[in-house]
């Protein structure tokens, strides 16, 4: 009886303890634990955006080296047979929703801060991606692209109008590398060399202008 007795103010002491403890934060739409952009650093925003990079490189060059029978094409006989809409939901994820969306959410950290190499960075990969899209899926979601919830169904643009802004992205490119600034703490692909970068814009150049002439 007594055991019960202990136990019953317990229970009632528990349950004042946690009624007092009101709270007013009803505001739950906000993840304590996850950085917001407004706390990243351009670094590592940078980080990640060549490592996605380097994935998409490698996937879109693979499906062209099976397409073009470079590589076996999984055993199919038929290109039809070969990929379905489907097959590409990662190549259009890691595009729009992860690149090119830590490319705009860095440039605006970049720009503030004055850091023309990782911008220039960004220029011409994001010159590349948008290229490559085009050279495989034709038309794409362009000028209406990454303006979330604003709009969640953004129509294609032409392949040249996207080609054209390629290029506008790429001559950006090359005017911020040559005007200097502070470099990432890790640059993957041509370790702080601004001539190779360069250069890589103006290759990027050559193969729009190949094709569009």
């Amino acid at each position: 009886m007594k055991t019960l007795n202990k136990l019953s103010i317990l229970a009632l002491t528990s349950i004042l303890v946690l009624s007092s403890c009101e709270t007013t934060e009803l505001d739950l739409t906000t993840n304590p634990n996850a950085l917001n952009p407004t706390q990243a650093s351009a670094d590592l925003f940078m980080n990640g955006i060549q490592e996605d990079f380097a994935f998409f490189v490698n996937s879109m060059g693979d499906t062209g080296s099976r397409l073009t029978r470079i590589a076996q094409l999984g055993g199919e006989r038929l290109y039809r047979d070969a990929y379905s809409p489907s097959s590409f939901s990662g190549v259009w994820q890691n595009a729009y929703q992860g690149m090119m969306e830590d490319m705009r959410l860095m440039t605006n950290l970049a720009s503030e801060a004055g850091l023309n190499y990782h911008m220039g960075m960004a220029d011409v990969m994001k010159a590349y991606i948008l290229v490559t899209l085009v050279d495989q899926f034709g038309d794409i979601p362009y000028s209406e692209a990454l303006l979330g919830a604003d709009n969640l169904a953004p129509n294609a643009d032409s392949g040249e109008s996207v080609y054209a802004a390629a290029l506008e992205l790429l001559d950006s490119a090359v005017a911020k590398f040559n005007a200097g600034g502070p470099k990432p703490s890790l640059d993957m692909y041509y370790g702080g060399n601004t001539a190779k970068w360069i250069k890589a814009a103006n290759s990027i150049k050559k193969k729009i202008h190949y094709t569009t002439g």
